[in-house]
């Protein structure tokens, strides 16, 4: 089977779980080439990521004659799906409660059609038996073209901020893919009520990962205690509840360092809380680093602490891959109850998990698992075994062939 994957850039430093779903399938029997609509200037490459370069198509906008051409080929040889096309760039995101959002959108969308002619063109002449859209925002709407250009069907993944911020006329994109693939129940439940007719078309398929990268280590019993957060720092981490939890902490007279691995629009403001709160020196924000890099500071950790929260404009995370990684690493977590995050996290069992926006509440979860080594290695093992249960990515993977395999044959 010959699968295309459509995705808004490949690589993406913060996108490991779509790397590694790309990696694992091409060892199968699926042969995947992927689509990215636009080109990767990440300053971090994973390595996985550069084994995959010569399975990774790029096209330059409407400036070049392959994409001219493809989109003039279009229009000459299939004029009823060149306008179909063509007017699913300027209808799938339209919304009238939001119309200067909807004329960006449109603008985007405009922007890559001749894209996806290119790619059509590509496709249609590679072989491909499917088509596969990670993202159901600009990718499916590239995606829907693509196929209108081609008969050649089309599926989702879904995730979070594509379904609960950037989501005009989600259900007619739902309604239209041959199947859709979410990574969390709360999101497949929800999805579910939008497309109630697709319903059985929507399948849970959670991320994984190889837990043989992730090294347990027994807790360290040594002050100072450390804290390991990582992610992008936007609004739906709720990083800013954690710099002020930390402060209780240190008012609490609690030996901790705290290391926050990610960057971000709300960088220079995080940095400026730890300074006002006099925490340079327990309190670090790193940047962005690599797989290895992140890895030791798992294993050197003694808690993992996602502290994410609902966005004011409904933007939210599903179950973030750094707290799977965290979790194969061995580490007890303490997060919010929001979202997909206790499908992972199963308070008392592995981790802590508190409300949303509470400072105080997170600052109390930490203190208790401080005052606790044994409870921390007690929940550190059970986190492993939770992700041995339920978040292998081989296991995962076949899950997803599986459904490929079903919905293509059909």
């Amino acid at each position: 089977m010959k699968i295309a994957y459509l995705v808004s850039q490949f690589p993406e430093t913060f996108e490991t779980f779509i790397l590694r779903e790309i990696a694992e399938l091409s060892v199968r029997e699926i042969q995947v080439e992927v689509f990215s609509l636009k080109v990767c200037r990440d300053k971090i490459v994973h390595e996985e990521a550069k084994n995959l370069a010569d399975k990774v198509h790029y096209r330059p906008f409407v400036f070049s004659f392959a994409v001219f051409g493809a989109t003039l080929a279009f229009l000459l040889s299939h004029p009823l799906r060149w306008l179909h096309a063509l007017w699913v760039a300027l209808s799938a995101d339209f919304n009238l409660r939001s119309l200067n959002h909807t004329g960006i959108r449109i603008a985007k969308n405009l922007a890559v059609f001749p894209k996806s002619c290119s790619f059509a063109w590509a496709i249609r002449s590679g072989g491909f038996r499917h088509l596969h859209a990670h993202w159901a925002n600009t990718p499916t709407t590239a995606a829907m073209m693509i196929s209108i250009l081609t008969r050649v069907p089309f599926s989702i993944t879904a995730h979070a901020f594509d379904i609960y911020k950037d989501r005009p006329r989600l259900g007619p994109k739902l309604r239209t893919a041959r199947f859709v693939v979410t990574c969390t129940d709360y999101n497949r439940e929800y999805l579910q009520a939008l497309a109630p007719n697709k319903s059985d078309k929507i399948y849970l398929n959670y991320h994984g990962l190889d837990p043989e990268l992730f090294c347990h280590t027994a807790p360290r019993l040594a002050d100072p205690l450390r804290l390991l957060a990582v992610g992008r720092l936007t609004q739906t981490k709720g990083f800013f509840d954690l710099v002020e939890a930390c402060a209780q902490l240190m008012k609490a007279g609690v030996a901790f360092e705290c290391t926050l691995v990610g960057d971000g629009e709300l960088r220079r403001e995080l940095e400026a809380a730890v300074v006002k709160h006099k925490m340079s020196q327990v309190f670090q924000i790193k940047g962005v680093i690599g797989q290895k890099p992140l890895r030791i500071l798992y294993e050197t950790a003694d808690i993992f602490v996602m502290p994410s929260v609902v966005a004011a404009d409904g933007d939210r995370d599903g179950i973030p891959n750094v707290v799977l990684e965290a979790m194969a690493a061995g580490l007890p977590i303490v997060a919010t109850q929001i979202s997909g995050l206790p499908e992972a996290v199963e308070d008392g069992r592995n981790g802590l998990l508190v409300p949303e926006r509470s400072a105080s509440r997170l600052a109390e979860a930490i203190q208790i698992l401080a005052r606790d080594s044994d409870r921390r290695d007690q929940m550190g093992k059970a986190s492993r075994a939770r992700v041995m249960e339920q978040f292998v990515l081989e296991t995962n993977i076949s899950e997803l062939v599986d459904i490929f395999e079903k919905e293509t044959v059909a």
